[in-house]
């Protein structure tokens, strides 16, 4: 049996097969992180997590808590590459990210979108 929409919050970390992928986008079966979800169109909002190694820039959140995360190494949340999924493409539940991490990510898409901060909370 499957999950349904209401087994998943936003800032959950979620494991999902992403491909196929084209070009640069982020690839393989991989930790994300749900930024959103439509219940209508049953689909979330993800950003792929990554490796932290040598990754730094404003497109990048770091993952402080990994061990709440469900992962195991150092990790950062790759807002640029966002994507709305079917919730049929989630392996499963790993973990979950903290509020000041969920609120970074959305600075990030306020700041990709120009967006003011003004429209940022849920």
């Amino acid at each position: 049996m499957g999950m349904t929409l209401s087994d998943f919050l936003v800032g959950d970390v979620v494991s999902i097969n992403l491909d196929p992928t084209k070009g640069h986008e982020s690839k393989k079966t991989r930790p994300c992180i749900i930024i959103n979800i439509h219940p209508k169109l049953e689909l979330i909002t993800v950003f792929p997590v990554t490796d932290g190694k040598n990754k730094k820039g404003q497109i990048f959140v770091s993952i402080k808590n990994l061990k709440s995360a469900g992962l195991v190494k150092a990790s950062v949340i790759d807002t640029y590459q966002i994507r709305s999924l079917s919730k049929e493409r989630v392996v499963k539940k790993m973990g979950f990210i903290s509020k000041d991490e969920i609120f970074e990510c959305r600075k990030n898409i306020a700041l990709i979108f120009e967006i003011d901060e003004e429209h940022l909370s849920s």
